[in-house]
């Protein structure tokens, strides 16, 4: 959209900008103990780290299996947290998919053994990451699982001719990174 197109063209070094608070549609459902099936892939752990903190805070009633997909070990997000989770809560099962493993990449979406995961008829089933993880998502499970809510992002296409990186500076840790332009 015009924001990021400002940010990838126009944005100048010191110039502020406010981050607004996170929005979305993705919400447990109702019934309480329900086996849950939460699919996430890459920025779409954001909003299954907030249901988890949720169903925690209820002592994390019913069956609930997190398969997180990222390329590589480096690339997980909450790790320590979700990890945590797994430890203090026996209903609730982490499983990291790593696609790009060198040593033993992960099937993704459309090729994942679901079946190890029990019996799903009955899950309701949360799926958030990119659009083409998504429809992949709902293909292999449609008919499979009790239901299916979704959330699907596409990351602004940035032109591929900007080489080189800007310098993003974090105001809270005073930390600078060097990113690739078109990031």
């Amino acid at each position: 959209g015009a924001v990021s197109q400002h940010l990838a063209h126009a944005a100048a070094i010191g110039e502020i900008f406010e981050l607004g608070q996170a929005f979305g549609e993705m919400t447990l459902p109702k019934a309480s103990g329900a086996r849950l099936l939460l699919l996430a892939a890459g920025s779409g752990i954001t909003p299954m780290r907030a249901l988890l903190r949720q169903l925690d805070g209820a002592g994390m009633p019913g069956q609930v299996d997190l398969v997180y997909w990222a390329r590589r070990r480096e690339e997980v997000c909450f790790a320590e947290e979700l990890a945590a989770l797994a430890a203090r809560h026996p209903s609730f099962t982490l499983h990291i998919a790593l696609t790009r493993d060198p040593a033993a990449p992960a099937s993704r979406v459309d090729a994942f053994a679901f079946a190890t995961l029990g019996d799903l008829s009955t899950a309701r089933t949360l799926v958030c990451g990119p659009g083409g993880f998504v429809d992949a998502a709902q293909a292999r499970l449609q008919g499979q699982v009790a239901s299916l809510q979704s959330e699907a992002f596409t990351p602004p296409v940035l032109p591929d001719a900007e080489e080189g990186t800007v310098q993003v500076e974090l105001r809270r840790s005073g930390r600078t990174l060097a990113l690739p332009r078109g990031t």
